[in-house]
């Protein structure tokens, strides 16, 4: 029962806590059991539990569970309620963590945690303990392990616990390993379930074009070059049309014929209403620098007027100073895409009103100050409590369809009655905003971990996947060229594993087609290289736009692409930042906006097609100056973000982040790392 408080707390946010696991190791011994009791139950461990490398100690957690039970009862603390809590309770100011940096004890041992507290939290509610009962146990829990303060243990659980325990009512016999393999799928708790392993039926958009096989691939050696001219000519007539405006003896650079044009991407705003200038920066919370903490006791700690880079979001009038530097600064840009995350970080004191008014009033804004080019997605952070989109068939209090509508009628002025009915099924559109040219916009909170409904029905939710290949074969048909929006970028260690795979079996296929994908959700510029499984090439690139807030470490930036006007493939793109630091330092004027960087010239590249991106990131990997120049730009050139040195461990996870497109296949990381040069020490 102790893990759902910490699941809560772990799983809702970016600050995960799981760090402190390690002392797991202080309280289990070495020894196997094969068969446990726990509340009534038998549970037989399957074989590949032994994989663990720890001891299962059942007797001993369920012993935790009847104490924790007696004090919510009675408030009496156990001998070995009081054994968990000298053992498991959290440092003070612990924020951040990440499920994917714990060793492999740590990671096994939290999937112990979770299995054995989730088996008596069900068995507990499904033998007819109120959901209110369980509700306080979980926020006792919390509260005496410090997993976050007082407030936020209420808040959180409460929110999230009414969603939880109607998904057991639905699904009537919901297990523990349901629940922990979604939500730490990460980890690999357990085997692979074949319940939820899954496909999108593409029967009915065929094979690749051949045309398109031969895009960028050189010959591998089982193929004459005769044989090869001769399937391009076949093909010329579609080469003409797919690089019109081309020149290639310009290494990548668009020829007189076609031009560029800009497009602006923004995402995660962020922005908190309760933000105070010289609030506690330093809080205890997930989410500081607001009103309710009090202003600060130090003048260190103070909020800044232009952000901080603690865990603090930002005020409206941050927002408002980067979309009318935008408007200014590149009054040329013909579309400006906003990839989500427009509520802050409170995610344990949220309602539907607040984040209905944030939703309002920022659409309001960019298209006063923006115009009708805006092209809008939702982040996880945009419903009510965070990250939870329901399956579109969960009516009344549980539909997520009030925060579809509200968003829509905010932000969808400029898209077609189309677009409604699909984002009020799903919260995904699609448009065309001229001939030749698509914007496919998706919702892939639907393949989010910390989505809870993703336990009872991680298949296709919404029907998103299989709706996205037809959308793209239809845009093939019509000699379309597509440019996707989606919050979270792929392969993420949060994102499930099927849902990451099916989506990247859908990007192969179409990659000719796909010039460009947007990302947000991390805070971090970055990039991800897709690889064709047939061809071994790299056919396709993510690129992820970092953020408008701080939060936390870094610099808030908006990016601006060169395009190629005619086959709507990047060419470059321009990151425009301002220093926190140097704006706080004079509040009195509005912070200068300058361009941190430009891909190409930072990384030396001739272009931004898939098959010089991929060999980038292979002199990344030989050479520690450019890893150096890319976690400056990767962190936005945060001042204290830059006093965190990235270390050979840092460097290699970078590098494999480059490469992993679905979540928890690292092929294309292992021989990359090969070439990893060692940084000097």
């Amino acid at each position: 029962m102790q893990f759902l408080g910490y699941l809560l707390i772990l799983l809702a946010q970016d600050f995960a806590i799981a760090k402190r696991a390690y002392i797991l190791d202080n309280v289990i011994d070495n020894t196997v059991s094969q068969t446990v009791k726990s509340q009534g139950r038998l549970h037989q461990l399957r074989s590949q539990q032994r994989l663990f490398g720890i001891d299962y100690i059942y007797d001993y957690f369920t012993s935790f569970y009847d104490e924790m039970s007696s004090y919510v009862t009675d408030g009496v603390i156990g001998e070995t309620l009081q054994s968990f809590i000298e053992n498991f309770a959290l440092p003070e100011g612990v924020k951040e963590g990440d499920l994917s940096e714990l060793p492999d004890y740590t990671k096994s041992s939290l999937c112990m945690i979770c299995d054995t507290g989730m088996g008596n939290l069900l068995s507990a509610y499904y033998y007819g303990l109120p959901g209110s009962f369980i509700e306080q146990m979980a926020v006792s829990t919390c509260k005496l392990f410090r997993l976050q303060t007082p407030s936020v243990c209420e808040g959180l659980i409460h929110l999230n616990m009414e969603v939880i325990l109607h998904i057991a009512d639905r699904m009537g016999n919901m297990s523990s390993k349901q629940f922990c393999g979604t939500i730490l799928e990460s980890l690999e708790c357990y085997g692979p379930d074949p319940i939820v392993n899954w496909e999108v039926d593409l029967s009915f958009v065929g094979e690749k074009p051949k045309m398109a096989m031969l895009r960028g691939n050189s010959l591998d050696g089982t193929e004459s070059a005769e044989s090869a001219g001769a399937e391009s000519a076949r093909y010329s007539q579609f080469f003409t049309s797919l690089f019109k405006g081309r020149d290639d003896s310009e290494d990548g650079d668009v020829s007189d014929g076609g031009g560029l044009m800009q497009v602006v991407q923004i995402t995660d705003l962020h922005y908190d209403p309760e933000y105070m200038v010289g609030g506690q920066s330093g809080c205890d919370e997930p989410l500081c620098c607001r009103q309710y903490q009090g202003v600060a006791a130090k003048p260190d700690q103070a909020a800044g007027k232009w952000g901080d880079y603690r865990y603090c979001d930002i005020p409206w009038y941050v927002v408002e100073n980067a979309i009318t530097t935008i408007a200014s600064q590149h009054k040329e840009a013909k579309y400006v895409y906003m990839t989500g995350d427009i509520i802050p970080h409170n995610v344990w004191s949220t309602t539907k009103e607040d984040n209905i008014r944030s939703i309002q009033h920022s659409g309001s804004r960019f298209k006063e100050i923006l115009g009708e080019k805006v092209y809008p997605i939702l982040g996880n952070h945009e419903p009510h409590p965070a990250n939870v989109f329901a399956p579109p068939y969960i009516e009344k209090e549980n539909s997520t369809e009030w925060l579809y509508e509200a968003f829509f009628d905010a932000w969808g002025s400029n898209l077609p009655p189309d677009a409604r009915e699909t984002f009020l099924k799903g919260g995904y559109y699609t448009v065309s905003p001229e001939p030749g040219f698509r914007i496919i916009a998706l919702n892939n909170m639907f393949a989010y971990t910390y989505n809870w409904w993703m336990i009872m029905d991680p298949v296709d939710p919404a029907s998103e996947l299989e709706w996205f290949a037809s959308t793209l074969y239809e845009a093939e048909s019509n000699d379309e060229k597509v440019h996707i929006l989606a919050h979270i970028p792929p392969g993420t260690p949060d994102q499930l594993k099927i849902w990451s795979r099916e989506y990247a079996r859908i990007i192969r296929r179409f990659d000719h087609i796909i010039t460009g994908q947007f990302n947000g959700h991390t805070h971090k510029e970055q990039f991800n290289v897709y690889m064709d499984s047939e061809s071994g090439q790299p056919s396709n690139v993510a690129y992820n736009a970092g953020s408008v807030t701080p939060y936390a470490n870094s610099n808030p930036n908006y990016r601006v692409y060169s395009v190629d006007s005619s086959t709507w493939e990047l060419q470059d793109y321009e990151t425009f930042i301002y220093n926190v630091t140097e704006a706080n330092l004079n509040e009195d004027s509005s912070p200068k906006w300058y361009r941190l960087y430009s891909f190409k010239e930072a990384y030396g590249v001739n272009s931004m097609r898939p098959e010089d991106v991929r060999d980038l990131v292979y002199r990344m990997a030989s050479n520690n100056t450019l890893m150096k120049e890319y976690n400056r730009n990767f962190i936005k050139a945060g001042d204290t973000g830059l006093q965190k040195e990235c270390n050979e461990h840092c460097m290699r996870t970078r590098l494999c982040e480059m490469v992993t497109t679905v979540s928890g296949d690292f092929s294309e990381c292992k021989p990359l790392l090969k070439n990893f040069k060692k940084p000097e020490s």
